[in-house]
Formats: structure tokens, sequence, C-alpha cells
């Protein structure tokens, strides 16, 4: 029996599925105890008969979907299913109380499940080359979170409830289709690292400026006219604003909002699209 395993490495394999209790009459009498030989056979599953797993490990398969069983291991604190084929996440992943890293990287999911909120001890959650459209407000309720990436999606906003994750220290959302921040994103006292890249933001909002330990922020291939002047209250260390700047920062002037009176700050990389069109003429002569 492999009750007391802790640990299962599964990656780099051929493996399509995992069989649910549903199809259990497909699974050997005595699968529990043979599971290394059912495993070679690309049939892994039976989940259920690990009780004791901590970390699972499926990176690089063929998966196009979980077993609601998933959700009975408890004791799980890394799930890793990056470079695979899946098109969902079970709501049953509430279950896994103990999670602390999820590595979702690298598949075709379109959509968090709901109770992606249960999952309270998350601290690290990978989420990019996706096809998420929408992050569902209930990511707000993963309060432990430390680590959100959520690069190369389709998402064109980002939820209030965003604000509600304070211990967050990295936060990447580079390559989708931001076209502003939720203003709660100043809640966000412990961040060091921004990075926006390649988006569609056209503002940043100025309680950014509250986000005390910000070091780095990459907001390069934006359609930035100016950036708030809260900025100046932050220790940034480096603040991109394309690809081609030669220094991490920037000598900026004071200038002011022509539509609110509000003061900003702009420089010779600002706004960005006359900078990318004039540097893409540059670039055609």
């Amino acid at each position: 029996m492999l009750t007391k395993l802790e640990r299962l490495d599964l990656g780099d394999n051929e493996i399509k599925e995992l069989v649910s209790y549903r199809e259990k009459e497909k699974i050997p009498r005595d699968s529990c105890r043979s599971l290394p030989s059912f495993f070679s056979s690309l049939q892994p599953a039976y989940i259920g008969c690990l009780p004791s797993l901590t970390e699972l490990w499926l990176d690089h398969n063929q998966l196009q979907h979980l077993p609601p069983e998933i959700g009975q291991l408890g004791a799980l604190t890394v799930l890793d299913v990056s470079e695979n084929q899946l098109e969902d996440i079970p709501e049953e992943v509430a279950g896994l109380v103990s999670l602390t890293d999820l590595h979702l990287s690298q598949n075709g999911v379109e959509r968090l499940p709901l109770s992606i909120g249960n999952l309270s001890k998350i601290s690290i959650l990978k989420v990019d080359q996706n096809r998420l459209s929408v992050l569902n407000e209930n990511i707000g309720r993963c309060t432990s979170l430390q680590e959100l990436i959520l690069t190369e999606n389709y998402l064109s906003e980002l939820p209030g409830s965003i604000g509600n994750l304070v211990q967050l220290t990295n936060f990447n959302a580079d390559r989708n289709r931001l076209e502003y921040l939720p203003p709660q994103v100043g809640n966000l006292v412990n961040l060091g690292v921004l990075s926006l890249r390649d988006n569609l933001l056209t503002f940043l909002p100025h309680e950014i400026g509250t986000c005390a330990e910000l070091h780095v922020l990459d907001v390069s291939g934006n359609r930035l006219p100016h950036l708030p002047f809260t900025l100046t209250n932050l220790n940034l260390k480096a603040l991109w604003l394309a690809e081609n700047q030669a220094k991490p920062m920037l000598n900026f002037q004071t200038d002011y909002d022509e539509n609110t009176g509000e003061q900003v700050l702009t420089c010779f990389l600002l706004p960005q699209l006359e900078f990318q069109h004039e540097n893409d003429e540059h670039m055609g002569e």
C-alpha cells in the first residue's frame, strides 16, 4: 500500500488522463498495491489511494482534465500540472486546504474555478500562457498569495479584490489586454515587483504611490501619456517604459494633465504611443 506516499513525480510522460472513482472498474483490483506498474501503463490514477501526498508533479504530460477526486488530497502542498492540455480546473480543488504552490502554466485554461478562494494557504499561483479572459473576484480571498503570475493571457481587467492580496510581493501580468488597473492596487503594500509589459494601459491610478515596497515597475509597451506624480513617493530602482530603454531609471519632469489638472510625471519616452510611432519610423528609414 502507498497510503503513506508523500511525493509523486510523473512529469515528462504521455499521461492523458487521471482515472476517477467513477471509472474505477477500469482499474486493476490491486492498483493501490501496484501503483508503480500501473503508472508505467500511462493510466495513473486512483488518486484517493494517496491521502498522505504532499507533492504531486504532473507537468509535461497530455492531461485535458483533472478528476474531481483531486480535491481529496487534503495534505497536498505542491501541485504542478504545467505544460499539459488542461481546459479547466475542477471546483473540487477547494479541498486542497494545505496547498501552497499551484502551477498551471502553459495550458488552455479559460477560467479559474470559483472555489479558488478556498485556497487560503496558497502563496504561489502561476497561470501564465493560458486562455484566461476573466480573473474571478474570489482570487481576492487567497490572502496568503505572495507570487501571482498571469503572463500571456487575454485579461482586459483585474478585479478590485486584487487589493486584498496584501502579502503579494511579485505580480506579473505581462502580455495581456489590460486597459486599466483598479485603484485597489494601492493596498498592495508589500509588492516589490509589478510587471505589466505589453498591455493597453492608458493610465496608472495615483494609488500606486502607496505601494511602499515597490522597487521595480515595468509598464513598457503600453499607451501611457504620463505617469502619476505619486510615484515620487516610492524608492524605485527600475522603471521601464520602453523595450530599448538604456537605463533602469530616467529623469522625469513634472507637468499637468490637461483633462484633470492633476500634476503628473513625464519624460522623453512619454507619451508611449508617440514614442513607439517615432521609433518605428526611425527603424524603417
